[in-house]
């Protein structure tokens, strides 16, 4: 439900389903839904991890292959929704301002010890498990 409110900027509920059956955002949906069927069924068959990579680039061609078919320019299809928004000029010295060090919660890691600590013991039995499987189906000891 989270690609469909990326798609149209309307949070799925029986209170906009309404709203996500007009024609305008009904266009923004439908073919993001049956991209993403298109995928799913093309990884069932197809094993190969380029598949998804190749089938986005091939998406993004397709898109804007559309877009210039139907005459429309990029600025209208984002005005209309089809594409976020640019970003404003960032410069770089906004990117590496580091103020947010001094305003950070550093405690909070330390609050949730018994967490990472979960984390960490249960990664180790993993690998160490992992690492047993190996030596029984290999019949060797790992170094």
């Amino acid at each position: 439900m989270g690609a469909i409110r990326v798609m149209t900027g309307q949070r799925v509920s029986l209170h906009t389903l309404e709203v996500l059956c007009r024609p305008e955002a009904f266009a923004k949906w439908v073919p993001g839904v049956i991209f993403g069927a298109l995928i799913f069924a093309t990884m069932r068959r197809v094993k190969n991890q380029l598949v998804v990579t190749g089938m986005l680039l091939a998406g993004i061609a397709v898109f804007y292959a559309a877009l210039a078919a139907t005459g429309h320019s990029v600025a209208e299809a984002r005005t209309a929704g089809f594409l976020p928004h640019a970003l404003e000029q960032v410069s770089a010295r906004q990117i590496t301002h580091f103020s947010i060090l001094k305003v950070s919660s550093w405690w909070l890691p330390l609050n949730h010890l018994n967490v990472l600590g979960t984390i960490l013991l249960t990664s180790v039995v993993s690998i160490l498990m992992t690492a047993s499987a190996l030596e029984l189906s290999t019949q060797q000891e790992l170094t």
